[in-house]
């Protein structure tokens, strides 16, 4: 009976270990996914999760977490080394940017404690943009958006550029900035038009395109004028009446 007995308290003890095993494994992996660019959805899928409303909002609620960490541990501690970058890499004249035409620079900055943007780009891409305007390949518009998924430290990198008629993007410009808000849109877009008029080209869109943020919409309506249209993205406009279990029909027309 006591063999029995020790016989089971062994075999109970070496499931629990290879359950607690296990468990620990399937949290370090949860730990890499989440710290990686990894979707909620693709996370639950890969560690076999129940997909329900209570397991999504745990694995978004867990992401937000690991990413407020990783940037308060990357915030900005010596803005003087970023302003010696900035500085590098500052274009000074429009002669040095057309004799190196696709190496990038830094237009203009702003390096403060709590806020910074960094407007970049490179010759070529405003050449072709121009270029592209006035073969008519390229539609009147300016499309802005803001990404966290490029930059180690989880900062903001703000996109502008246009989309042809085939659909292929073109980047004008980035800007690196410590707040996607409505001072940091404005920045790169009265940078952009102070470079166009270095290159004797007027930035004057009929149309803007973006995600419908309000920093965005402000920003537009501040250095672009209250005049111009406002489109949404057909992404963000499904996605969001989706959310609020709306159908959205297009037209063919």
């Amino acid at each position: 009976m006591v063999i029995y007995t020790d016989f089971a308290l062994i075999l109970s003890n070496n499931i629990l270990h290879r359950e607690c095993a296990d468990e620990v494994a399937k949290r370090k992996g949860l730990h890499q996914l989440l710290k990686s660019n990894a979707t909620t959805k693709s996370i639950i899928n890969t560690l076999g999760f129940k997909n329900d409303k209570k397991t999504q909002e745990k694995v978004k609620n867990k992401k937000q977490y690991l990413k407020t960490k990783v940037q308060r541990n990357y915030k900005l501690c010596n803005e003087y080394d970023l302003i010696a970058w900035c500085n590098n890499h500052l274009i000074t004249s429009t002669n040095e940017m057309v004799s190196n035409p696709t190496k990038p620079f830094v237009f203009d900055y702003i390096v403060e404690k709590n806020f910074y943007c960094i407007f970049m780009s490179t010759y070529t891409l405003f050449q072709d943009s121009i270029n592209y305007c006035k073969s008519y390949e390229v539609p009147n518009v300016i499309q802005l958006d803001g990404t966290y998924r490029l930059v180690h430290n989880n900062y903001v990198l703000l996109v502008m550029g246009s989309q042809d008629f085939g659909g292929l993007f073109h980047l004008l410009a980035i800007c690196l900035t410590s707040n996607e808000d409505e001072r940091a849109y404005e920045f790169m877009l009265v940078n952009a038009q102070e470079l166009f008029a270095q290159l004797s080209f007027d930035l004057i869109p009929e149309y803007t395109m973006s995600d419908g943020a309000r920093a965005i919409v402000n920003a537009i309506e501040e250095v672009l004028g209250t005049e111009l249209a406002k489109l949404m993205c057909c992404f963000h406009a499904k996605f969001n009446m989706q959310k609020k279990n709306l159908c959205l029909i297009f037209s063919r027309d």
